[in-house]
């Protein structure tokens, strides 16, 4: 074994897959959800199917109608990451019970994956989930 000048830390390849070098978990903005973004919502949950297919309790039906699933009650809400007009992911919150709430249909494309979306998607619904009491 050839030693390194540089000592090797055991998170090389961690930083390397989630290094950021164009910014783009500052670039992207989450926004709550539009009618015009129904779309691209709907190739994100294609996408984050598991083997391509919908599971037998998933019926999609949120996704179908996500103005009744998610912002008819106060306590509901969903988003989506915008990237220069391109959604990368989703995320929706609905309640589940008085005091609980489900957070749902996390999706981030995979090339995206390991730059920060998935976090900042989680960080606005928990934000939005302690602000409602849960």
């Amino acid at each position: 074994m050839v030693p390194s000048e540089e000592p090797i830390s055991p998170y090389s390849a961690w930083e390397v897959m989630t290094d950021a070098p164009d910014n783009i978990d500052q670039r992207v903005n989450i926004r709550t959800y539009t009618a015009e973004d129904q779309p691209q919502v709907n190739h994100l949950y294609t996408e984050g199917l598991l083997e391509g297919e919908i599971p037998p309790n998933d019926t999609g039906a949120d996704i179908e109608h996500i103005g009744a699933a998610y912002f008819e009650e106060e306590r509901a809400h969903f988003w989506v990451a915008d990237l220069d007009g391109q959604l990368i992911g989703m995320i929706g919150v609905a309640p589940d019970g008085n005091h609980l709430a489900e957070i749902r249909r996390l999706r981030v494309l995979p090339t995206y994956w390991g730059k920060g979306i998935r976090v900042k998607l989680l960080e606005t619904a928990l934000t939005f989930c302690r602000h409602h009491g849960y």
